[in-house]
């Protein structure tokens, strides 16, 4: 019986053997390893080894797009369900002009396009599928790209470049509160954020931005700011977004943005518009009188702004960032007309952002990236303070959305105290109207604040 039963098991055994079938096991080191493989891989066999690639990457491959190393890329699109004929791959620093993509094999809705770039590149960029714009479904990475009508891109991101996501809201931290200036001006439009738990008896430096709403929209600098609060990275900060006369947040999809051309490029407007502003916040809110605790704010054209207001009121404001300041033409002529023969007194402190591709920003001839690097030489010679602080990214709201915290810690950080002033330099901002000023800091108050300073150096050593 014993012998019978062994026979069986024996016979059992052998059909389960004879009935397997041997599936093929591929490992990958990358793209090129994969396409290597696929070339010489029997008819039959190429659609596993394709599922099996797809699958490697997404999970051992760190996901889409396959990043090769840190100055290559791999772009994929991979869809069984569609018939596509044509795809491409539009990035924003090579100023959104397609890069046609190469079909894996007739028939197969499988693309690839292999790019080369700087390390540390972070870039904007969408599929187009036969002529529709759409983001990468396979990367789950998305940044704002536009206001109206709202569209998201997918980022592309190699490294050493960190992802950081101070501008996330954080549901277990203190808020500040941003309200609407309404009795201030409801044209232009203007929004003020105070920071959590504001103190009208704590002076607080102040931050104005240019381009307000797309400051807190696009960027989100409100949570930035609560962000880095909340982790003691800056001190709390005062800040004021302000928009141009003719911009209305409730028809976005109607804005004619020509009008706000018109506004920041025609600097008596908007130095007037200004000069109202600081007088009304410091009348208004308990804030440090003076330009070295001031700082204005701006991205692209209100970056420009930002610098012929440095050499317009540096007697009211000390403080300066540009991020990607242009058009190259207007920022050109300003240097070369503004700040070649400023003096040195002005005492300036500027923080100046701009991407590596930014060459050549809406054609030809725009090369901010040129224009700013000029401007922070020009810096340099003058003896200011200054950062410039550059990036191998495009022109892109997600590209200021990145490095504004930077700055932010630059002007105000978490040890911060006023550059040391008298009471002499303080001055108070001009107005059209009549408007209540703060008073200036009296020699007590400047005693006190020397006592502190005292003190925080000895705490230090």
């Amino acid at each position: 019986m014993k012998k019978v039963v062994m026979i069986f098991l024996i016979l059992m055994v052998s059909m389960s053997s004879s009935n397997s079938i041997a599936l093929p096991s591929f490992t990958f080191t990358d793209f090129y390893d994969f396409l290597a493989q696929y070339e010489v891989a029997a008819t039959g066999d190429q659609p596993t080894l394709l599922d099996a690639y797809m699958s490697w990457q997404n999970s051992s491959g760190d996901g889409f797009p396959a990043i090769i190393n840190a100055t290559h890329v791999v772009f994929i699109y991979y869809n069984t369900s569609v018939n596509v004929t044509k795809c491409e791959v539009l990035l924003d620093i090579f100023e959104n002009e397609p890069q046609a993509m190469t079909r894996l094999e007739p028939g197969l809705t499988f693309f690839y396009l292999g790019i080369t770039v700087k390390p540390s590149t972070r870039a904007n960029y969408r599929f187009s599928i036969n002529e529709t714009m759409i983001e990468d479904p396979r990367n789950p990475y998305r940044v704002k790209a536009r206001l109206s009508p709202p569209m998201f891109d997918s980022e592309l991101i190699l490294p050493p470049f960190e992802r950081e996501f101070l501008y996330r809201y954080d549901p277990n931290i203190p808020h500040g509160e941003v309200t609407v200036l309404a009795d201030f001006s409801t044209d232009p439009f203007v929004q003020l954020y105070l920071p959590p738990n504001y103190n009208s008896s704590v002076k607080y430096p102040v931050a104005y931005f240019g381009d307000g709403y797309l400051y807190t929209n696009l960027i989100n600098a409100c949570m930035i700011l609560d962000n880095l609060i909340a982790a003691e990275m800056m001190t709390p900060i005062v800040a004021v977004f302000a928009d141009w006369s003719g911009f209305n947040p409730d028809s976005l999809s109607s804005t004619n943005w020509n009008l706000r051309y018109t506004f920041y490029s025609t600097k008596s407007t908007y130095l007037n518009f200004l000069d109202s502003l600081l007088a009304y916040i410091d009348s208004h809110f308990s804030t440090v009188a003076s330009p070295y605790a001031r700082l204005h704010v701006g991205l692209s054209l209100t970056g420009y702004v930002s610098a012929y207001v440095a050499v317009e009121r540096s007697n009211t404001i000390k403080l300066f960032a540009l991020q990607s300041a242009g058009p190259a033409s207007l920022l050109n002529t300003l240097i070369t007309n503004s700040y070649t023969n400023a003096p040195s007194a002005l005492d300036l402190n500027m923080w100046i952002s701009v991407g590596t591709y930014e060459t050549r920003v809406e054609g030809p001839g725009n090369n901010l990236t040129n224009a700013n690097i000029e401007l922070s030489t020009v810096c340099a010679s003058k003896e200011w303070d200054y950062e410039l602080y550059l990036t191998a990214e495009g022109h892109s709201f997600a590209s200021w959305t990145h490095s504004i915290d930077d700055l932010l810690m630059y002007f105000f950080p978490s040890d911060y105290i006023p550059k040391t002033y008298t009471s002499s330099s303080i001055v108070t901002p001009t107005s059209p109207t009549t408007i209540t000023h703060t008073p200036s800091l009296n020699i007590l108050s400047i005693l006190i604040l020397l006592i502190i300073v005292s003190f925080y150096r000895r705490k230090r050593l």
